[in-house]
């Protein structure tokens, strides 16, 4: 029996091949491309043949698994590209013999890990140049932009960090002989890594190699050799990751950071926007650009911020311009709408203005006996709040030299500035030098009328001795919400600053061919009906569907049938003489209807809509009307390519890992058809909340228990005609049955994240998944819990 092997050319994203199709052809003995298409099977068992040639999908690669037997050249067909063709893509055969010795590559590879370790040992130095090294760039981004030649040398400290730490290179140095011996195995390993990727994948090579070698010469040492290695190969072969299902692969995926946004996906901001980069730095993103997270101190990849609300800061002096170096009072100054309270005893310094990781910081230095047991740096130019509003603060802050010795806290609050001045405050948790920041956060409900509003950075010395210590406080805000929002940036001298937020749609798109087969009357009204015994009021020629002027409802129907429930778009030109047009919905050619739209002007139209009868039709509307219509289509929508709309439901995955939801209600995704009436949507405020609408009312909803912990997030749900599951990160498994029907076939577009129908909390998507079909709870428990 030939081997058979996974084609792997077209199993990643690629922008240029999208929607293109790739046909497979044979070849002969010299390997040079034939005229006949090759056999591709749906398996790596099995007689399933699958289509060739393939259309590739909306990200530019196989929707589905493809494999192959026989050597084949595949030929690319790509609009707005030049046909092109590849190499010669060779089953597992060609390279059975080399699988044999694949495990002393590995081998020989894992004996180097020694070298590796001594490289990695040194990391920390480099690390600690490419911190300065980032600083430097900063310092030099500032001289090409706004920042005076002033404030650039205030942050030339920076460079003298980096010039210090250079001898950290050399020690880097000495030991490249360890990087040298690593990149003598490099071919090794790009070897193996060469061979995969023309077997298709690990995992069955091994599989197929272990089980032929045994079974051929059971008895034969040398088979028994190549299977003990072929085995050593399988068991170092990756496994699917644990959050997709094994059942199938998934329709649709967003799991590669840093990864263009593909059609369908609709990505939306219209201005710069900030995250933590895969350094742990701040970096800002251009407008239209995704925000890829990453965790500041371990660097794993959080997810994208797909959905995030515009935020408003009342606080607009976040960038601390206008601040000078020196003791306050002595030629020092605060930066612009900055000022201090309570200070009597200490003497305050401004230390600088500088960079850290990215982070733009005000250094301040604090020393001397208190007056008080408390004093503040503080911002009194915050917008006045009303009763019952939430109100929340936020900084990044850390101590930088000094002591916290007879300091009993420092934190940041939101305070009335009325009476006692009560405020509510979060403190540092951290009262040691760090060298990194933390984030301070903390939320008032204003219990006054209409007070003006400060932000107090307060240091309590309840025992009033000497204290000396030097903060850095970067990206201070305060913004009228119950949680902190994203940071704006802004330095200016208005009462507020707003950064547009990001959404995500996807679809609709259009599927499938015109259901119209008469859409032109090039030469008569075939496919089209009229009423029983009025037939002739309408009349073709020219190439049009001609309605005399008339005042009496005589409606030309077409004959295809839609289905009622989804969705679909029609298509077609109109030319208006008198009087004013309907395009409606109709169940036969009588009076009964449903309004698509009234219409009193020419041109191209279009239109969607959700069947609710079975044929399209056009009459006069409300008056006489004359006019024609032509080029009618109407096609059917759908989310994405590969969404079945007639499949017996369907199952979705999110990974919205990355924000703590003890507050507040955050819309997770929304599946709609374009309208309120029917949809399915899922929200958590902490538990995880499903509800199916249709007519305006909720026909079902279920409610997982709170996450075990606030965070938790992998989350499934899923559902058919009859009933609805959900199950997230903790094992809650919830189900409900329900009447009426899910909401109809029409679905056609996902909102991920903030939506209308549900209050908006940012929401940052790690991994998202789509399914044909209603998944077990087996199925849905084994992507959750692993």
């Amino acid at each position: 029996m030939p081997n058979r092997a996974r084609i792997t050319d077209f199993t990643y994203y690629n922008s240029a091949y999208i929607n293109a199709t790739v046909a497979f052809y044979l070849t002969d003995e010299a390997g040079a491309r034939t005229e006949t298409l090759a056999p591709l099977y749906a398996g790596l068992t099995g007689s399933t043949q699958v289509e060739n040639p393939q259309r590739l999908g909306s990200r530019g690669k196989f929707t589905a698994a493809v494999y192959h037997e026989a050597p084949i050249i595949g030929v690319v067909e790509s609009m707005g590209e030049p046909s092109h063709e590849t190499g010669v893509i060779h089953p597992i055969e060609k390279y059975a013999e080399t699988v044999a010795g694949i495990s002393a590559e590995i081998q020989t590879v894992a004996g180097i890990s020694g070298d590796v370790e001594t490289v990695a040992g040194n990391a920390g130095n480099i690390s600690t140049v490419s911190d300065n090294i980032s600083d430097v760039n900063i310092v030099a981004e500032d001289l090409a932009g706004t920042d005076t030649i002033g404030s650039v040398a205030e942050n030339i400290d920076d460079i003298g960090t980096v010039s210090t730490n250079i001898n950290d290179i050399g020690t880097v140095v000495a030991n490249m002989d360890n990087v040298t011996a690593v990149a003598d195995i490099s071919d090794d390993v790009q070897t193996v890594a060469g061979i995969a990727d023309q077997f298709g994948d690990l995992e069955n090579i091994a599989t197929q190699a272990a089980g032929s070698a045994t079974s051929a010469a059971a008895s034969d040492a040398s088979a028994q050799a190549a299977a003990a290695n072929a085995n050593n190969i399988l068991a170092l072969a990756a496994t699917e990751p644990a959050w997709r299902t094994p059942t199938e692969t998934a329709l649709f995926m967003l799991s590669e950071p840093g990864q263009p946004v593909p059609a369908p996906l609709v990505h939306t901001r219209t201005n710069v926007a900030p995250y933590i980069d895969k350094k742990g730095h701040r970096a800002w993103a251009a407008a239209g650009e995704v925000c890829h997270q990453y965790d500041e101190e371990t660097l794993e990849y959080l997810g994208a911020d797909w959905s995030v609300p515009s935020v408003t800061t009342y606080l607009t002096h976040q960038m601390f311009s206008g601040a000078v170096p020196g003791v306050v009072g002595s030629g020092g100054a605060l930066p612009t709408g900055w000022s201090l309270s309570q200070v009597g005893g200490i003497q305050t310094e401004v230390v600088g203005v500088k960079y850290h990781k990215g982070f733009k910081y005000l250094a301040i230095r604090f020393s001397g006996t208190p007056d008080s047991v408390v004093f503040r740096l503080a911002y009194t130019g915050v917008y006045a709040g009303l009763v019952g509003e939430k109100w929340t603060c936020q900084a990044r802050m850390k101590a930088d030299a000094g002591s916290f010795t007879n300091i009993d806290k420092i934190g940041i609050g939101v305070v009335e500035a009325t009476g006692p001045h009560t405020g509510t405050y979060s403190y540092m948790q951290n009262e040691e030098v760090s060298n990194d920041f933390e984030f301070v956060t903390s939320t008032r409900t204003i219990e006054n009328a209409n007070p003006s509003l400060y932000l107090w950075c307060g240091v309590f010395v309840p025992t009033r001795q000497p204290i000396d210590i030097t903060l850095w406080i970067a990206e201070p805000q305060v913004e009228k919400s119950a949680y902190p929002g994203r940071f704006v940036g802004a330095d200016e001298t208005s009462a507020s600053k707003t950064l547009g937020g990001d959404t995500l749609t996807i679809g609709p798109v259009e599927t499938g061919a015109n259901l119209v087969t008469n859409g032109t009357f090039d030469s008569d009204l075939s496919g089209w009906s009229e009423r029983s015994g009025l037939e002739g009021h309408w009349a073709s020629g020219g190439g049009v569907a001609t309605h005399p002027s008339s005042n009496t409802y005589l409606p030309l129907v077409c004959d295809k049938k839609l289905t009622v429930g989804k969705r679909y778009r029609i298509r077609f030109d109109l030319s208006v003489t008198t009087g004013d047009v309907r395009l409606f919905q109709s169940t036969d050619v009588e009076v009964e209807y449903v309004l698509v739209a009234a219409l009193s002007t020419s041109g191209a139209k279009s239109f969607d809509f959700t069947a609710t009868r079975e044929h399209i039709a056009f009459c006069r509307h409300t008056t006489t009307a004359e006019f024609t219509i032509d080029n009618v289509e109407v096609v059917e929508l759908i989310p994405f390519e590969g969404w079945d709309s007639d499949a017996n439901g369907h199952a979705v995955l999110m990974d919205v890992s990355g924000y703590d939801q003890t507050d507040g209600t955050q819309t997770l995704v929304t599946v709609h058809d374009h309208t309120n009436d029917n949809l399915l949507r899922m929200w958590r405020a902490p538990g995880v909340t499903i509800s199916a609408r249709r007519s305006n009312a909720d026909i079902a909803m279920l409610t997982s228990s709170p996450h075990s912990t606030p965070d938790a997030a992998l989350i499934t749900f899923s559902w058919d005609d009859g009933a609805v599951s959900l199950i997230a990160t903790d094992g809650t498994h919830v189900s409900v049955n329900y009447s009426g029907g899910l909401p109809p076939a029409g679905l056609c577009r996902f909102n991920i994240g903030a939506t209308s129908y549900l209050a908006a909390r940012p929401l940052r998507v790690k991994r998202f998944a789509v399914y044909n079909r209603k998944l077990a709870q087996s199925d849905l428990e084994s992507m959750v819990l692993k």
